[in-house]
C-alpha cells in the first residue's frame, strides 16, 4: 500500500486542513530550525491534523555546528513530539543552506562531523522513545553521507520522480505539488511502509 503525502513549513502560510484531509493521508510538519527557533506556522499545522486526523511525523532543519548543537535540536523537536504523539518519523534535516551557514560561522562540516552530528541527533530521537529518520538527496549520499548511515536510520529520500531510484520506505518526489487547501506549491512524498500501524505496534512516539 503507498500512502500519499505532503511536508509543509510556514513557508505555505495559512493551510485549510479540513481541505486538504480530502487528498492526503499524512503529513511531514516542520517543527523547526536551527538551535531554538520553532516553525512559526507548527501550532496551526498540529492543531489542524490532529482535528482533521491526519497523521503527521516532523522534522527540524538543522544549523547544527557542532554534535552538542545536533542533540540540542534534537531536543527541541522531542519537546513537541513528546506533547503530540506522532504517527510519523522525526527527521534530521541538514541541507546545503546548512553547509551556506557553517560556512558564514567559519566552521567546516567534514563529511565525519556531518555523519557524527546526525547520529548524535538520531540516537537522542531513539533514546527518547521515538523513530528517526535522515532526510536526503541523491547528491548529499554521494557526496557527504555516502550509505552506511542509511543501515542503521531511516533515510527520508528526495528524489524528484514518482518512481525511487533506491528502496526506501518515505519518498519525497515532488517540490511543485498542488493539494486542495494550500495556496502555492508543496512538496510531495509517498511512504510505502504503514509507518501508524509500526509506531503503535512497537509502542514508540508515545504510543504506549
Amino acid at each position: 500500500m503507498v500512502f500519499k503525502g505532503i511536508d509543509v513549513s510556514r513557508h505555505q502560510g495559512y493551510i485549510n486542513w479540513k481541505e486538504v484531509a480530502e487528498d492526503i493521508d499524512f503529513a511531514m510538519l516542520r517543527g523547526g530550525y536551527g538551535e531554538s527557533n520553532f516553525d512559526d506556522k507548527i501550532i496551526n499545522n498540529l492543531e489542524g491534523c490532529i482535528k482533521n486526523n491526519i497523521p503527521f511525523g516532523f522534522y527540524w532543519f538543522s544549523y547544527a555546528l557542532s554534535v552538542n548543537d545536533a542533540i540540542e535540536e534534537a531536543e527541541k523537536i522531542l519537546f513537541l513530539a513528546k506533547h503530540f504523539k506522532p504517527l510519523y518519523p522525526i527527521a534530521f534535516d541538514f541541507e546545503y543552506d546548512s553547509i551556506r551557514y557553517a560556512n558564514d560561522m567559519r566552521v567546516t562540516i567534514s563529511n565525519k562531523m556531518l555523519i557524527d552530528m546526525t547520529t548524535a541527533f538520531c540516537e537522542t530521537i531513539e533514546k527518547a522513545g521515538f523513530y528517526a529518520s535522515v532526510y536526503s538527496n541523491q547528491d548529499f549520499i554521494n557526496t557527504r553521507y555516502g550509505n552506511d548511515i542509511f543501515k542503521r536510520f531511516d533515510l527520508w529520500y528526495a528524489w524528484l520522480n514518482e518512481t525511487s531510484n533506491r528502496k526506501v520506505n518515505l519518498h519525497q518526489y515532488s517540490h511543485k505539488g498542488t493539494v486542495k487547501g494550500i495556496n502555492g506549491l508543496v512538496d510531495l512524498n509517498y511512504a510505502y511502509m504503514d509507518y501508524p500501524s509500526l509506531i503503535k505496534k512497537h509502542k514508540l512516539n508515545g504510543w504506549t
